[in-house]
């Protein structure tokens, strides 16, 4: 799968947030293969991320009330940099993300060769979006991984 950060090369600020980034990714990983020694299925991380995401929509995502205010919120500083994000459609009824390069996927890379395992991870970690965008009224549809071999993610948030 190509992960390969393309832009912001040599940039502190951007290192700095794609290690951020992987040290969230390192936590997701062994919690969830600690869970599932223990007998957790694979689902158990999608809804603790879920709910991460409704938590996030009730304290730091209180003032979004249009997909271009959540829109607005979403492209961070550690988005734009650190994951070569960008709204590539914006309107009244939803936008797209589109993330050009994945610190989890390059870090999750790193931790096994096992893609399955790779694309579960995402599944999971998107599942944040989800809870995020299900709070304020719309939905999330990936139609783009780059943990499924896509040369970069998107995620389109809906209302409805």
């Amino acid at each position: 799968m190509k992960n390969v950060p393309e832009k912001y090369i040599g940039d502190k600020s951007a290192d700095t947030l794609r290690a951020a980034v992987e040290n969230q990714a390192k936590w997701l990983y062994y919690l969830t293969v600690e869970g599932m020694e223990r007998g957790l299925s694979g689902k158990f991380a999608e809804d603790a991320m879920r709910e991460l995401g409704e938590y996030y929509a009730d304290t730091e995502y209180l003032d979004c009330h249009t997909p271009k205010a959540l829109a607005g919120k979403l492209m961070r500083r550690s988005m734009e940099l650190g994951h070569e994000a960008e709204i590539s459609v914006l309107g009244e009824e939803g936008f797209d993300l589109t993330i050009g390069y994945c610190p989890m996927v390059h870090m999750w890379s790193e931790l096994t060769e096992d893609t399955e395992r790779i694309r579960v991870l995402c599944g999971a970690a998107c599942s944040m979006y989800e809870g995020i965008a299900g709070k304020k009224g719309m939905h999330v549809e990936r139609t783009a991984a780059i943990a499924q071999g896509c040369g970069s993610c998107c995620l389109k948030f809906r209302k409805g």
